[in-house]
Parts: C-alpha cells; structure tokens; sequence
C-alpha cells in the first residue's frame, strides 16, 4: 500500500506539471487515494495494533468505505479528541474535493489540485511520523 500511495503522489505531481485544470482536476483524485493507501499502510504497519489489509476491508465494509479507515487512523494518531477530530476533518474535505473533482461537472484547476496534493503530503508526513514514534 505504501508504494501505491507514493505512485499516486507521483501521479498527481505529474498531472500537476501538465499546467491543464483538467489534469489538475484528475491530480486531486490521486492525491485523496494516496492518503487512503497510506492510511491502511499505516493501520497494517502499526506495531502495537496492526489490523490486516483483509481485516481493514472487512471492517470497512461494515463501518462505511472511508469513513472506518478514518476514524480509526484518527485514533492511533492522537488521544486527544480535538485532534482526531481536526485530522478527521482534513481527509474529509480532501474525500469532498476528490467527489467534486470526479462526479461533479465543476473543474477544480490547478489551484485546487496542488493544495490537495500538499494536503495529501503533510497527511502522509503525520502519517510517517506516527510508525517513526512506535
């Protein structure tokens, strides 16, 4: 998972670089799934608590897609509920841009694209910073 999560940064920052809103537009989905990816990487490496990548869809299927991977990553980040609630938030709206971008007729640009590929970046630092500390 952690390879995909980096090939979809990669992808978005290519999309990026075309200087195009409807390349950006395209950047922003590969932004929100590289932190989906690196979320259940992140739920699978966890030393103390790992959850399998099977046990994740499992879980998920019955929690809601996202929404249980979200919650419980919030929890390993932080025990402090205002920061679960703030991470919580921030992959939220990126899911919001990411619907936009692919079921909306609204082309979200350049503008757009790259603060969600920065967002997706500082998510994934935290992310790293998270397994570093174990």
């Amino acid at each position: 998972m952690k390879d995909k999560a980096q090939s979809n940064i990669d992808l978005a920052t290519r999309l990026l670089n075309d200087e195009d809103d409807y390349s950006a537009n395209a950047s922003i989905h590969c932004s929100y799934y590289a932190v989906v990816q690196y979320m259940k990487h992140t739920l699978a490496s966890d030393p103390l608590r790992p959850i399998s990548l099977s046990d994740q869809d499992a879980n998920a299927r019955r929690a809601g897609s996202h929404n249980y991977l979200i919650t419980e990553t919030a929890t390993r980040l932080s025990q402090d509920a205002t920061c679960q609630l703030a991470f919580q938030r921030r992959v939220r709206n990126l899911k919001q841009l990411r619907v936009v971008a692919d079921y909306k007729s609204t082309v979200l640009g350049q503008r757009q694209g790259k603060r969600c590929l920065e967002e997706a970046k500082s998510l994934i630092k935290q992310f790293e910073d998270y397994l570093e500390a174990l």
